[in-house]
């Protein structure tokens, strides 16, 4: 019979968010492998996907809003040209995370079970082709004036101009 052991990324990640976030860093980075399944980022940033299928985030508390971890992948909101989004990060997708200020940070060791996790999962987002690969837009009744804490600028008081049609 086999043993089911649970990852140790996800620990290993709140370990290492905690601590930082407790040492009051300004810039807290993940970087993450945009080609793992269910990985839901915003379009904009493939501009900024490295040569190895990467990309780097800012997750410090000051940059990113509703931050939550779940049991396989951590969620934040977070503004991408004036328009605030909700991205979706598996842990299979998380590689590192490091803090500039602090110089100090990890790179997450390999695991079996992720390479399970990402031949399942895409298996399923391959079945799932028909759903949209963009990120939900903030829900409607909120605006992106909540990532500034009360703070406003004149790209976030766009006014939404709607016609209602019979």
């Amino acid at each position: 019979m086999a043993t089911y052991t649970k990852p140790l990324r996800p620990y290993l990640f709140n370990c290492y968010y905690q601590w930082m976030v407790d040492n009051n860093p300004t810039k807290i980075f993940i970087q993450v492998n945009a080609g793992i399944p269910l990985v839901r980022i915003p379009k904009e940033c493939s501009g900024f996907t490295q040569t190895d299928g990467t990309v780097v985030f800012n997750i410090s508390p000051t940059a990113v809003k509703n931050f939550e971890v779940g049991e396989d992948s951590i969620f934040f909101k977070a503004r991408f040209s004036g328009i605030v989004r909700e991205l979706e990060i598996p842990f299979a997708a998380i590689l590192s995370i490091y803090s500039q200020q602090l110089k100090f940070g990890t790179d997450f060791p390999h695991e079996q079970y992720y390479e399970e996790w990402i031949d399942n999962h895409t298996e399923i987002e391959e079945a799932d082709s028909s759903i949209s690969d963009e990120t939900a837009d903030v829900e409607a009744g909120e605006s992106s004036e909540e990532l500034d804490d009360g703070e406003s600028t004149s790209a976030n008081k766009r006014k939404c101009n709607l016609k209602i049609l019979e």
